[in-house]
């Protein structure tokens, strides 16, 4: 990563009973929440969990676990219907397609957290 790059992963919404599920597709990790803004809330805490440890045990490679591939294909068809739907018709997907990011900040503070401190001689 470069200065300014951000870490973006693709976001899966959807009901689970009466709970929504926020699921991160290139992590395979699921935020739950009684709303689709708390269920990505949850979920944006798991995700810095999963690559603040991945980095603390410098096994970034922890980072990537993807989902199984149904999921894309459900995310990629509810990104569809974002681009297709005029604003004033309702969606009547059960599905929720969404990104976010983790700014380049937050990996450079970790990876500081983490680093080895020297001792002068």
């Amino acid at each position: 990563m470069t200065a300014g790059q951000e870490l973006v992963f693709g976001i899966l919404g959807y009901k689970e009973k009466r709970e929504w599920v926020a699921l991160a597709l290139e992590f395979d990790i699921r935020g739950y929440g009684t709303t689709f803004s708390a269920a990505l809330k949850q979920l944006m805490d798991l995700v810095e969990t999963q690559v603040a440890f991945a980095l603390f045990k410098k096994q970034p490679e922890m980072i990537w676990k993807a989902a199984d591939p149904i999921w894309f294909e459900v995310y990629t068809q509810a990104r569809r219907e974002l681009l297709v739907l005029p604003s004033k018709k309702p969606s009547t997907s059960p599905y929720r397609a969404a990104a976010a990011s983790i700014p380049h900040s937050f990996m450079i503070s970790k990876l500081n957290q983490f680093a080895p401190v020297h001792a002068s001689a």
